[in-house]
């Protein structure tokens, strides 16, 4: 992340460049990620276990869409409503949580956070993207159908639970080997390379997205005085400290049920929870006529402040037995 903020300071990354390369990571580095890393982990074994997790993608971005919705009028966000409620709402699902899931959990760490993305990705581009829009729009649905990472995942599950055998293609010892097996090891072993690009340009994305000069703290995120906008503060709140503490008490309340999930779950989905801003949410504010300068703001200081606010709580956490 440092190097990606001194590339962009310095002017090695203009922003022609680090969308481009925020596009190849979303589009290219983490669907051969995805197909990969499902590939090789899914089974009919892990999906009995973890069907729940794109219920809880959706259901996690639901809860944060209210805390949105009931934040709004309290910090002065007339005529900035629905972006207002599309940043609490939409959070960095991918970027952030990934290297930290595979540092924790290695290939089940990654698997969850794909699994949990699925739900996530349907909220966003219906209920998220139509807050926005003020309206819901159709073409968002022919997106989320041909979005690279949904069809990534459909093939991977698709493909791991009618050939079991593909899960071990990868490794394939050469010598004796069919042709058309060698062809298939092959490119698995080049998706799956090309996959790895994925955390690294992820994280290089994310330090030159906090580039101060287009943070948009200039703008619409301070006050003359120097401090923080109410909207501003108010997204922060939502986004950081509200969302999370919902959904941790939604955890709770469903543990005292006798619905208690496993550690990897039951961590995966509290880390999204407490996940800042997405980086793309300038780039949706932008395409679908949002506040572009509130988004940059909100990308960059939540980011910033995440570094305390996700240890703390789920230091917080830990002590509530979630």
């Amino acid at each position: 992340m440092l190097v990606g903020w001194l590339a962009a300071r310095r002017g090695w990354a203009g922003r022609d460049t680090v969308t481009a390369a925020s596009r190849f990571t979303v589009d290219v580095a983490l669907p051969a990620l995805t197909f990969t890393q499902l590939l090789r982990t899914v089974t009919p074994g892990t999906l009995r276990a973890q069907w729940f997790l794109p219920l809880a993608g959706a259901g996690v971005m639901l809860l944060a869409w209210l805390a949105g919705v009931a934040m709004a009028p309290l910090f002065g966000a007339r005529g900035r409503w629905a972006t207002f409620v599309f940043l609490v709402t939409v959070c960095n699902s991918v970027y952030l949580p990934l290297p930290i899931a595979q540092a924790l959990y290695g290939d089940d760490g990654v698997r969850a956070v794909l699994l949990f993305n699925v739900g996530m990705q349907v909220v966003q581009w219906t209920l998220a993207i139509g807050t926005l829009l003020g309206r819901p729009e159709w073409r968002t649905m022919r997106d989320l159908a041909l979005s690279p990472g949904l069809l990534a995942t459909v093939a991977a599950i698709a493909a791991a639970l009618a050939i079991p055998a593909l899960r071990t293609l990868e490794d394939l010892d050469p010598r004796g080997a069919a042709p058309v097996a060698l062809a298939g090891s092959a490119l698995l072993q080049a998706l799956s390379l090309l996959g790895t690009l994925t955390i690294p340009l992820a994280l290089l994305v994310t330090g030159a997205r906090l580039d101060v000069r287009d943070s948009g703290l200039g703008g619409r995120g301070l006050n003359r005085g120097g401090r923080l906008s109410l909207p501003l503060g108010g997204v922060l709140f939502s986004r950081l400290l509200l969302a999370p503490a919902v959904t941790g008490v939604v955890m709770l309340l469903a543990a005292g049920a006798g619905i208690r999930l496993d550690e990897v779950s039951r961590r995966i989905i509290f880390l999204i929870a407490c996940a800042p801003v997405a980086i793309n949410c300038g780039v949706f504010t932008e395409r679908y006529g949002g506040d572009s300068s509130l988004a940059a703001g909100a990308i960059f200081s939540s980011t910033l402040l995440s570094v305390l606010s996700v240890p703390a709580l789920f230091f917080v956490a830990e002590r509530a037995g979630l």
